[in-house]
């Protein structure tokens, strides 16, 4: 009896790690790893003080070949006090019909504002972006994932024509679900 469960269950183990399970249904986080910022057109540029903090939320759909996310994160700056450059966007994505890997191609659209000090002397404004991520399943149902954003920002400072540039790009790492 002891050897028929012990077959029985790798034989279910070894089923559920060989076949190829399509999942409908694919959640996923992804956390920022590096920001680095657009130079200005006078030359200047802003430094990031380390990783932002924040994280993207991502979900596939079943009836569209993609799926929408949710990013909001924070990137401090190497200056002198507490300032950040905050952004909040809505992004849809499309998943390329390549096999082995999920390569998707995406853009995003929401808003970028100063925090910190001076935060009163900037006004909110919208941003931009367009990305490319790739996916790497592993085993049926999870998905190691990394992504390049391009974010387009510029933060106008309030009673003047001065903009400043919040633009730049992002790496991401992260892990999705299926169900």
């Amino acid at each position: 009896m002891n050897f028929l469960y012990k077959w029985i269950v790798s034989a279910l183990a070894f089923c559920l790690i060989a076949s190829s399970v399509t999942a409908d249904i694919r959640m996923g986080v992804e956390f920022p790893l590096s920001y680095s910022f657009k130079a200005a057109d006078d030359g200047s540029s802003l430094d990031a003080d380390g990783m932002p903090s924040g994280l993207i939320l991502l979900a596939q759909l079943p009836f569209f070949s993609g799926g929408a996310g949710l990013e909001s994160y924070e990137i401090k700056l190497d200056q002198t006090g507490n300032h950040s450059i905050s952004l909040l966007m809505a992004d849809v994505f499309y998943v390329l019909p390549v096999p082995v890997v999920n390569i998707s191609l995406g853009a995003g659209y929401g808003t970028v504002e100063v925090k910190g000090d001076n935060a009163s002397s900037y006004q909110k404004t919208n941003c931009s972006q367009y990305f490319l991520r790739i996916a790497v399943p592993v085993g049926p149902l999870f998905e190691l994932i990394g992504s390049y954003h391009n974010v387009f920002a510029r933060v106008a400072k309030k009673n003047s024509d001065n903009l400043l540039e919040a633009g730049g790009t992002l790496t991401t790492v992260g892990v999705a679900i299926g169900f």
